[in-house]
Parts: structure tokens; C-alpha cells; sequence
């Protein structure tokens, strides 16, 4: 009879996961936002999906881009991590802040 009922373990680890899912789901939002501004873009067909070569991104946009990623994160782009060229869609982008803000997590 009591395997029927989820254990007060398996609870907390699902808790867990849907937190981690909303807050990647927020991340994101929030670095799809922070692309959209600054490539001056308003309308929503930025996603994970979109190629980077397509958001019009000039070498000062993507410095801006930058900036904007390691305030808002709190989080700091190596040397190596700073040529566009790398970022072939914004999911790539996206992988590089969830890579950062986890070993910022992990060190807490």
C-alpha cells in the first residue's frame, strides 16, 4: 500500500526539478530579452533556435551584448569566449551563460 504514495524524498526531488525548470525557462526569457535589445528588435521571433548571423549583430552590439549577459548574471566571459564567430545560434549563447551561472552555483 505505501508504494502507491510518492515518499516525502521523492517529493522534495520533484520540487527541485520543477524549480530548476522555471529557472531555466526564466534565464532564458531573460537572455533572449537582453539579445533582443541589443539588436533593436522587438518582435518575438528570437529563439533558442535563431542563427546568430540573422540578429544583424555589429562587433559593438555583441561587446554590448556582453556586458549586458555578465551584469544581469553576474557571471565573467573568458578572452577565449568573446569572438562571435563562436555563437552560431542563441541557444549557443544560452549554453555559455547556463555553463557559467552553474559553476557559480556549484561553488556556493
Amino acid at each position: 500500500m505505501d508504494d502507491i504514495y510518492p515518499s516525502a524524498w521523492d517529493l522534495f526531488q520533484l520540487k527541485l526539478k520543477m524549480e530548476r525548470t522555471m529557472l531555466n525557462k526564466m534565464r532564458t526569457e531573460k537572455i533572449i530579452q537582453i539579445i533582443k535589445d541589443c539588436c533593436a528588435l522587438t518582435e518575438d521571433s528570437v529563439t533558442p533556435k535563431t542563427e546568430i548571423k540573422t540578429l544583424s549583430l555589429d562587433s559593438l552590439s555583441f561587446v554590448e551584448l556582453i556586458v549586458n549577459l555578465e551584469t544581469e548574471f553576474g557571471i565573467e566571459f573568458e578572452d577565449e569566449q568573446l569572438n562571435i564567430y563562436d555563437y552560431a545560434t542563441v541557444q549557443d549563447i544560452i549554453n555559455a551563460v547556463e555553463v557559467m551561472t552553474n559553476e557559480i552555483l556549484s561553488k556556493r
